[in-house]
């Protein structure tokens, strides 16, 4: 009976641990399922100018969220503000080695920005096409300044423009057609990103 009792006191003890062995385990768990803080943009530039640069960079988003959602009012707001963040990247880059390939793109986000602006909420295809040339312009100007953790998703729709194709930047992998809108939201795909880690 004495061997049944310490047996069974044994038993139980071990139950415990293995019960507080798979408790701690699960607050380990628990605490690691809360994402790592994702790490600051870095670029070649200096801190100042990533920091326009990516200012930049979420003025063009707004614009594209505005072409998506068929809004020329908010269109054209945006690229008052794309407009504002390019001239202000311009001057902290401007004395940069790096600027100098990438002031013809950004000469062109100003242009096309500044003619969204100058034709008025007229026509969403307008907005739209000059949407396209600062698409390739941003792009090009985020590879000349390697930029490293910003999360861009580089997406292309085939069929826009009459089967011409066209491009546009994500921060998320989740395809939002900035050029379809509501017709065909979903219509492209993901084919490249700038995360150089």
């Amino acid at each position: 009976m004495r061997l049944l009792s310490l047996s069974l006191l044994l038993a139980g003890g071990l139950f415990a641990s293995c019960g507080n062995a798979s408790n701690s385990s699960m607050a380990t768990a628990d605490s690691t399922k809360a994402p790592a803080p994702k790490p600051a943009p870095e670029s070649a530039l200096g801190p100042q100018q990533t920091d326009d640069m990516m200012q930049m960079l979420a003025s063009y988003y707004e614009l594209k969220d505005a072409l998506v959602a068929t809004d020329t009012a908010k269109a054209d707001a945006a690229a008052a503000r794309l407009s504002s963040a390019a001239e202000q990247f311009k001057n902290s880059a401007a004395s940069l080695p790096q600027y100098t390939a990438m002031q013809p793109k950004v000469e062109h986000i100003l242009k096309a920005s500044d003619s969204i602006l100058s034709e008025k909420s007229e026509s969403i295809e307008t907005q739209r096409a000059h949407f396209d040339g600062i698409s390739d312009a941003m792009f090009a100007v985020l590879q000349e300044a390697k930029l490293r953790n910003g999360g861009v998703y580089r997406q292309h729709c085939p069929m826009a423009f009459d089967n011409r194709g066209a491009n546009w930047l994500s921060d998320t992998t989740e395809v939002v057609n900035p050029y379809f809108g509501d017709q065909m939201l979903h219509c492209g795909a993901v084919t490249d990103t700038l995360r150089f880690q």
